[in-house]
């Protein structure tokens, strides 16, 4: 079993983390200024998180959309769990075929330090809710 038991509890961890970010003028803005429309595609548990920036907001969308996304990643919850806790270099994952992409690599390059400011966040939100557990 990966990190996360069910779809809900990523949603609740992963997708409450992004939701977070809404809460943080700073990423907040870094995020809506890029225009991008980008879709998460995660495995085991099966889930799809797409955070929609074309209109200068953060709409977080869960579950599949019918948004066109400028960039588009496929990996395992677990994955997205060890990038959250700061321990994955997404690039370095791409090149091992952990994570694949669809779109401009510009547009993922671009994307993924808008990203990681997030990452200080992910532990203080599991501990919020919870999931300490996963924090080992």
């Amino acid at each position: 079993m990966g990190v996360f038991e069910s779809e809900a509890e990523f949603y609740k961890c992963i997708g409450g983390l992004l939701e977070r970010v809404k809460h943080d003028p700073a990423l907040y803005k870094s995020i809506a200024d890029s225009g991008m429309v980008a879709r998460f595609r995660y495995l085991e548990p099966d889930a799809v998180v797409t955070i929609d920036a074309r209109k200068g907001v953060n709409e977080i969308l869960f579950g599949d959309s019918e948004t066109p996304a400028d960039i588009e990643m496929s990996m395992k919850a677990d994955v997205a769990h060890r990038f959250w806790m700061g321990k994955v270099n997404v690039i370095a994952e791409v090149m091992a075929g952990r994570v694949s992409y669809r779109g401009p690599l510009s547009k993922l390059t671009r994307l993924l330090p808008l990203l990681k400011p997030a990452i200080r966040l992910y532990p203080d939100h599991l501990r919020s809710i919870g999931y300490e557990r996963l924090l080992m």
